[in-house]
């Protein structure tokens, strides 16, 4: 008898026991079987299962007939028989009729043995055919097999069940391969990357990355390999191996200026980018090429750029939460960052926001996350919410998005203040202002809790796509520490019903917003810098009175904002995202802003260099001593 194969038993909780294994004849069988169901019915039923399978031809000819089956109480040509590891007998199928193992269920008093109790580690399954005389005249042919075979039994090895390989790969950007494993612990993975027989890097973990950086790597196909394992488990799973795709040298984009770690000494690079989420991409740039759209494009895009700038503090917006864990996390921790993501809408959300912290330059003390939808019914927020949740309306509103926000605490050198970095994406309705401004003002008030309890030193940062251009109140209140309870866009939001959907969200727009190619420009002199006496409607209840304590600053002056664009679609431009600092940090900007005749150059963005519709906001930052 041949040395013994792998049968692989798969228990998953479903009832069923799952056999698989591949015979010489390089056949994989696969079965399933009742838990409770006695051992002898099991394994007459695999038996008439490898006749079905093997007492057959499988040339083309046989390939359009349909498969020979035994006939009426014929008995299988396999017999089956399964030793468990605690006994030297083996239990077999009956070699008489097939009703003979039927029988096996109505043995009244008897002690059964199932086949949850016998297929456990080490039992040994042999299959042996029956002599040709035994089958003779029962209208089968004799079987292919002329010899015992044996398979041990291994219950829920780990396994690799698919490998994520990426769809795109850059020169100069991490290539990232990550595994779905059953029965496995991720960080007991042994990985290979290769070019044919030459060994990249290996190494054990949940990922592994590999940044291809010679001009020579261009055009190559790297293969990786994926053995799993589990802690307390001896041995291996069985290695999966993947070609990945080639590697190409990523499209020029010279707007992009590399961060100067010379000319920056003593400052720290600062990040702030909606990154589009793929859910959002679809069916809504039709200027844009299929394959620009494809989210293992842009994000190969999205970590060389953020690569470029180097920052210390990377806040991003719109994440794909399969994204973040396939490839931002593994790429951004491979090159010495720490990820801290919050899914929009709780843990099943499908985008989310992400901060990512370089290690050499501080430390995650702890992350929090605000649910905006739950802050409303928080008596802590009670002040900020309770006057508008009167209107059924708005209170179904306050319900129903899913805005969330971070908040990270850092901690420096011992020169340096402690650092707090709040990192939200707010609500997009061009209706609904004032579910910013509560939203806004809610955080702040986190904030300000959280901050109390850190030395007064400690510097605040907040970041993110707060949807709301220069003039409006969001921007008003963070610049000024006040929105009055008589501000005009407590009007507007009142008129905004749930319901209407974001097609009536531009009912009444100027014309002399809308330029010729029917593009939407979102920023209008900034009024609220001149003219604090904003006229409330008399009919209109006063909406809150707002305030903070945080005297924040911008590294990009209002007049920027105003003259230029974070978000440039064919329908709408304006400037959207935003960095500002308080406390203990001083921030300047660190890159030019991006000419419009750039952003139109393929009609808006996203576009074939441009991976998202928005540009990211980048600063450089420092911290003062404390």
């Amino acid at each position: 008898m041949a040395a013994p194969g792998r049968c692989v038993v798969r228990i998953v909780g479903d009832g069923l026991v799952h056999l698989s294994f591949k015979m010489p004849t390089g056949e994989v069988i696969a079965a399933q079987r009742p838990l409770q169901e006695p051992l002898e019915k099991a394994l007459h039923r695999l038996a008439i299962t490898l006749t079905k399978r093997l007492c057959c031809s499988t040339g083309p000819a046989a390939r359009k007939k349909k498969k020979t089956k035994p006939t009426g109480g014929a008995a299988p040509a396999f017999d089956v028989r399964l030793v468990p590891p605690w006994q030297e007998a083996a239990l077999s199928t009956h070699t008489g009729s097939s009703a003979g193992a039927a029988d096996a269920d109505d043995a009244a008093g008897a002690a059964v043995l199932t086949n949850s109790a016998a297929f456990v580690d080490g039992a040994v399954l042999t299959l042996q055919q029956r002599s040709p005389l035994d089958v003779a005249g029962e209208g089968l042919p004799a079987p292919k097999m002329t010899a015992i075979t044996a398979f041990t039994c291994v219950v829920n090895p780990p396994a690799v069940l698919r490998l994520h390989c990426p769809t795109t790969a850059f020169i100069g950007v991490p290539i990232v391969v990550t595994a779905l494993l059953e029965f496995a612990d991720v960080a007991q993975c042994r990985w290979t990357m290769l070019l044919g027989t030459e060994i990249l890097q290996s190494g054990i973990g949940e990922f592994i990355a590999f940044t291809p950086t010679c001009v020579e790597h261009v055009g190559q196909a790297f293969r990786v390999q994926c053995q799993p394992g589990r802690y307390g488990v001896a041995g291996l799973g069985e290695v999966v191996e993947a070609t990945l795709c080639a590697v190409e040298t990523a499209p020029p984009r010279p707007w992009i200026r590399r961060a100067d770690p010379a000319a920056s000494e003593g400052w720290s690079g600062l990040v702030s980018w909606n990154v589009l989420a793929d859910a959002y991409s679809r069916d809504v740039f039709p200027y844009v090429q299929p394959e620009h759209l494809v989210k293992g494009y842009r994000a190969q895009l999205v970590v060389q750029e953020i690569q470029a700038y180097d920052p210390a503090v990377c806040c991003l917006q719109e994440v794909d939460t399969t994204t973040y864990e396939r490839l931002y996390r593994p790429a951004m921790e491979h090159q010495g960052y720490t990820g801290c993501f919050a899914p929009k809408g709780g843990p099943t959300g499908v985008e989310g926001c992400a901060v990512f912290i370089k290690d050499a330059a501080f430390r995650v003390v702890s992350t929090q996350t605000l649910v905006l939808n739950k802050a409303c019914d928080d008596p802590r927020f009670a002040d900020l919410f309770q006057p508008s949740m009167d209107n059924v309306h708005t209170a179904t509103i306050f319900r129903s998005v899913t805005t969330i926000c971070q908040l990270v605490q850092l901690e420096g050198s011992d020169s340096a203040a402690p650092l707090v970095v709040l990192n939200t994406h707010l609500f997009f309705h061009p209706r609904a202002p004032h579910v910013r401004l509560i939203h806004v003002a809610a955080i702040l008030q986190w904030a300000t809790e959280v901050m109390r309890t850190l030395p007064p030193t400690t510097g605040l940062i907040f970041a993110g796509d707060l949807n709301s251009t220069p003039e409006t109140g969001v921007i008003e209140f963070l610049m000024t520490g006040r929105v009055s309870p008589h501000h005009p866009e407590w009007a507007r939001g009142a008129q905004m019903r749930w319901d209407a959907g974001p097609e009536a969200a531009l009912d009444g727009v100027p014309e002399e917003e809308v330029t010729d190619s029917g593009q939407r420009r979102g920023n209008l002199p900034v009024a609220w810098r001149s003219d604090r006496g904003h006229h409330h409607p008399p009919t209109v209840p006063p909406g809150p009175d707002l305030c903070h304590p945080f005297a924040f600053t911008s590294p990009v002056s209002l007049d920027t904002m105003v003259a230029n664009s974070t978000n440039f679609t064919a329908a709408f431009c304006g400037w959207l995202d935003y960095i500002f600092c308080a406390g203990a940090v001083e921030v300047v900007p660190a890159q030019d802003v991006i000419a419009e005749e750039v952003l139109r150059q393929d009609v808006a963005i996203p576009s074939r260099v441009f991976p998202s519709d928005h540009v990211p906001v980048v600063a450089r930052f420092r911290m003062h001593a404390k």
